[in-house]
């Protein structure tokens, strides 16, 4: 998966890092898709799956 804990792009990695800690601050899924340029399902599938 390209948005993962473990994904080869650096890149990717740093980005799955920031929507997990702004999922854990309770940022509106929205927000975080507007501000990190990613897609509102790519947040959903990672917020599902930490839960």
């Amino acid at each position: 998966m390209a948005y993962s804990a473990d994904s080869a792009d650096k890149q990717k990695r740093v980005t799955y890092e920031k929507i997990v800690e702004m999922l854990e601050k309770d940022v509106p899924i929205t927000q975080i898709s507007k501000e990190l340029d990613v897609a509102r399902n790519t947040i959903y599938r990672i917020r599902d799956e930490r839960n």
